[in-house]
């Protein structure tokens, strides 16, 4: 059986880019641009809307039921509650989602209002996604948020007045100035809002962005290695406490509330990519879009095709790698029988020396049915990812 054969009727997630901000942090390496105006968004929706008529032709996704759907960015926001309610109306009409699907959006707490998260909520968004970041206003005046506390606190209102019932917040630790009594305040504060997940993520420097060209100039300074293990210990013990429960390496969520989009990720599963720069991976192949927006609307606006800058067909060893390394970042660990099923291979058939290296390390744990991080290898994660991987 062929893997596209052995796709058919199985789900689908699907990702849509929406490429622009109303200003690029100093830490985004993402396709995203903060130089737009409204003709180009218009010509942008356009052919978005034409790669969604193009792509559900092609036969990998033909009857495959869509479990989820990610607005991401860049800031979707940037667009008005209209364009985002038409691009969703769309996309649904075309690839029809199955009972229950969760449908995401990235949020700016500078971009929405009421009146906006409304008109989301009633296109069928039923997921929110608000990039919170931190508490202290200087500390978000140095990422280069164009939002304050203030702003996220009113749009967790907002979103709660509009019927949203399943809100994310994400947070940043590891930033430069930030203290470990930041962090804590910034972790009860969340909490306080009453979000049903969090994401919790390190600051990771970025070749290409401002914050990369300050650190190779040796002018950002940062928390040494033992305050962001502090902090990140500080999330492992807060967010849990408060009904938030680990289930991911920087994801907690509220029972019932992971978010399914992103496990289709750590699972390694197919996903289709729409938009300029998304990636994508079905029928076992990956693929990836033009990146620049206007090489992609050209593609389609003027040439009548799909996107698509390159493709790839993993190896057997690349696959089974990847996945080894995603299901690592889940609590629960890298689930054995889905790997056998999968591969027709047993992982202790395939990595029996780095297995049992890595458990005499303590740095990974078996248990009934997986095999997952201890708390000291999830602090040298990448470590232990990397022996999955081909060399």
């Amino acid at each position: 059986m062929t893997d596209k054969q052995s796709a058919m009727g199985q789900s689908l997630a699907v990702y849509v880019h929406i490429p622009y901000c109303a200003r690029k942090c100093a830490y985004c390496d993402f396709n995203s641009y903060d130089r737009f105006g409204e003709p180009q968004v218009e010509r942008y929706i356009r052919a978005l809307r034409r790669e969604m008529a193009l792509a559900a032709r092609r036969p990998e996704v033909t009857g495959r039921p869509v479990t989820s759907v990610f607005f991401g960015g860049g800031t979707p926001t940037v667009l008005n509650g209209e364009q985002l309610a038409d691009l969703l109306t769309t996309l649904t009409s075309l690839f029809p989602l199955a009972p229950g699907a969760e449908v995401t959006s990235e949020a700016n707490p500078g971009t929405v209002d009421e009146a906006k998260l409304a008109a989301m909520r009633q296109a069928g968004f039923n997921r929110l996604s608000l990039g919170a970041q931190a508490r202290q206003d200087h500390l978000l005046e140095r990422l280069g948020r164009i939002h304050r506390a203030p702003e996220v606190e009113e749009s967790v209102r907002a979103a709660r007045r509009s019927g949203f019932d399943n809100l994310n917040l994400d947070l940043m630790y590891g930033l430069p100035g930030q203290t470990l009594a930041d962090w804590r305040d910034t972790l009860d504060w969340a909490v306080s809002l009453g979000p049903e997940h969090i994401s919790a993520y390190s600051l990771i420097i970025e070749p290409g962005t401002p914050f990369g060209a300050l650190h190779e100039r040796g002018l950002l300074t940062l928390p040494g290695e033992d305050l962001e293990a502090a902090m990140d210990e500080m999330v492992l013990e807060t967010l849990p406490k408060s009904g938030l429960e680990a289930y991911e390496v920087s994801n907690f969520a509220r029972t019932g509330h992971r978010c399914r989009h992103n496990l289709v990720y750590w699972h390694n599963e197919e996903y289709l990519g729409l938009g300029p720069g998304a990636f994508g991976f079905l029928g076992g192949e990956r693929s990836w879009n033009l990146r620049r927006p206007q090489d992609y609307e050209a593609a389609l606006l003027e040439q009548d095709r799909l996107p698509v800058e390159d493709r790839e067909r993993p190896d057997p060893a690349t696959s089974m790698g990847e996945t080894v390394m995603l299901g690592l970042r889940l609590t629960e660990g890298l689930e054995l029988e889905r790997f056998r099923r999968r591969f027709g291979r047993s992982l202790q058939e395939v990595y029996s020396e780095p297995l049992q290296r890595l458990v005499g390390l303590g740095l990974l744990e078996r248990g009934p049915g997986h095999v997952r991080l201890t708390r000291r290898g999830r602090q040298v994660g990448n470590r232990v990812f990397a022996e999955f991987l081909p060399a």
